[in-house]
C-alpha cells in the first residue's frame, strides 16, 4: 500500500496518496513513516495543519528511538519557515555525544511489517475531514 501511495505522490496525485497513507495509519497507528508521508501529501495540497503533523511525528520519533526521522521532520519545518528549535534541542540533549542517554540499554518502537493487510480506500473520494486530526493522534 505504501509503495502505491509513494508512486501516486511522485506522479503528483497527492490526494489519492494521502488517502492511502491515511488507511495505513488507521491500521498501524505507530507507523511514523506513513505519518511523515501523510504530512508530505498535506503540505503538497496546501493544508495548513501539515506542520502540526510533522511536529507531532518528530516528537513521537524522538521519544521512540528514531532520531533521524525526527531530524527530517525538523528540517522540513524549518524549510517552510516554522521554528523547530525545540525539536533540534531535544535531539541534542537525547542523542548528543555527551548525552547520558546514549549507550544505555533501550528499545525502539519498530515500524509495522510491509505485509500488514491494510483495507484499500476509494482514492477517488475526498479525504475525510478528520484525516489530519487522526494523524496527530
Amino acid at each position: 500500500m505504501k509503495r502505491s501511495a509513494a508512486t501516486l505522490f511522485s506522479q503528483g496525485q497527492h490526494l489519492p496518496a494521502l488517502r492511502l497513507y491515511d488507511a495505513v495509519i488507521a491500521t498501524a497507528p505507530l507507523d511514523f513513516d506513513a505519518r511523515i508521508r501523510l504530512a508530505d501529501c498535506a503540505l503538497a495540497l496546501g493544508v495548513a495543519d501539515a506542520a502540526r503533523v510533522y511536529r507531532a511525528t518528530a516528537w513521537y520519533c524522538l521519544k521512540s528511538g528514531h532520531p533521524l526521522p525526527a531530524l527530517v521532520c525538523a528540517r522540513v519545518l524549518e524549510a517552510h519557515g516554522a521554528d523547530a528549535s525545540d525539536i533540534v534541542s531535544a535531539l541534542v540533549v537525547n542523542y548528543g555525544s555527551e548525552s547520558e542517554l546514549v549507550g544505555k540499554v533501550a528499545a525502539r518502537v519498530a515500524l509495522p511489517p510491509d505485509s500488514l493487510p491494510v483495507p484499500v480506500p476509494d482514492v477517488r473520494l475526498a479525504a475525510p475531514p478528520d484525516t489530519i486530526q487522526i494523524a496527530l493522534a
